[in-house]
């Protein structure tokens, strides 16, 4: 049975009132914004720090309100002038968070971690009574931290003494059946969201290793074709944002970054019905499990969610240091042991490579892709699959 720990508000009475921040107020005008508010309390005085080095660090959007959550303050006295580089790889008994552990691929990544038996594995996720009761109710040596990536200070509990993250939070390229109701929106997750995460993270107690993000193919090529479509509501500038974020507090603060891009995701589990690949259940061939790892982003293919998960995590266990971004895609071929993907990691080049094919074989390679997806879906249609249970 899963261990739950949720990140609740404090009751009302032990609570100044929220702290909503003008965008026209500077760096020192939020600072001391944040003091005064502190004052109401014993409970305000403890937050003190997290609070005024939230605003301090211009991280607030104008006009959202910030609430102090428990478990805010003790973790962040110690860490807020961290510069030391550490050993990047994650070591026994070190605690990893999982941002966005509720997803399809953030659940994958959560259940290998836990199944290793060496960690202390976090789940951050924004309904843990529904995790509880599915996924994760067998799963051993994980905690559940309910939380939302929006709400810079409800992550503090699960990320301060942390260790390492994987953030695999996301939205939807368009917001078409209302995903991005209530200010679920690109902007707020894939930008400030990942920013937010990285702060509180990065601010807090004990050795800070790594940061893993999962990104998407298309983020340096979002003007052109057919990345421009997929950019249409902005979701590839949010993430562009979110990695130029990292790799920014990474330089900074000392440890490690990898950023993770992969091609359209496809295989369960399907439980998100939110993309193509989830909403038809498609997926790949078992002739195509073999992983391939290209430096930058230049690759073009499709990316089962499974070997996603188990990049994310190797990642994690690399001792590779500084900063590497690459796209994993999915190739004809057996899947490859963990040990290959250790190889793999280590012979990325630290920058991205120029093209590896020319543009219109790129282009060949989308419409061929293209017009496989749409027939496996329309199969997927008529033989009932996508509607079993």
């Amino acid at each position: 049975m899963a261990v739950v720990g949720i990140s609740r508000p404090w009751s009302s009475q032990s609570l100044p009132s929220p702290v909503k921040v003008p965008t026209a107020l500077s760096s020192s005008s939020l600072r001391a914004l944040g003091a005064r508010q502190s004052k109401s309390t014993s409970r305000g005085d403890q937050a003190t720090w997290a609070l005024r080095a939230f605003l301090g660090n211009a991280l607030a959007v104008g006009g959202f309100t910030v609430r102090m959550r428990r478990g805010g303050a003790g973790c962040f006295q110690q860490g807020r002038e961290r510069t030391l580089r550490l050993q990047a790889a994650v070591q026994e008994g070190d605690v990893i968070a999982v941002v966005g552990a509720g997803g399809n691929v953030g659940r994958l990544v959560t259940q290998r971690l836990c199944s290793l038996g060496k960690y202390r594995v976090r789940g951050v996720l924004r309904d843990a009574e529904r995790a509880r009761n599915s996924w994760a109710r067998d799963v051993e040596g994980l905690e559940l931290f309910e939380a939302d990536t929006r709400d810079a200070l409800a992550l503090s509990a699960s990320l301060c003494d942390a260790n390492a993250v994987v953030c695999t939070t996301g939205v939807p390229a368009f917001g078409i059946s209302g995903q991005w109701k209530d200010g679920n929106h690109p902007e707020s997750v894939d930008h400030f969201g990942v920013k937010n995460t990285l702060f509180m993270w990065s601010s807090g107690s004990g050795p800070k290793r790594k940061f893993v993000l999962m990104s998407s193919i298309g983020v340096t090529r979002r003007d052109g074709f057919p990345y421009s479509v997929l950019n249409g509501g902005g979701v590839l500038d949010a993430k562009a944002k979110g990695e130029a974020a990292l790799l920014s507090f990474a330089a900074k603060k000392g440890f490690a970054a990898t950023i993770v891009r992969p091609g359209q995701l496809f295989g369960g589990p399907y439980e998100n019905n939110r993309y193509l690949g989830t909403l038809f259940q498609l997926d790949k061939d078992e002739a195509s499990r073999a992983v391939k790892l290209v430096p930058g982003d230049t690759a073009v293919g499709d990316t089962l969610r499974s070997s996603l998960a188990g990049v994310l995590v190797r990642c994690l266990l690399s001792d590779r240091e500084g900063s590497v971004e690459f796209a994993v895609v999915n190739e004809e071929g057996p899947p490859p042991p963990e040990e290959d993907i250790d190889k793999m990691l280590q012979q990325l080049t630290s920058s991205p490579d120029a093209a590896t094919s020319a543009p219109d074989e790129q282009m060949g390679k989308r419409l061929d892709m293209a017009q496989k997806t749409f027939g496996q879906a329309v199969e997927n249609v008529v033989s009932g699959k996508m509607f079993d249970p």
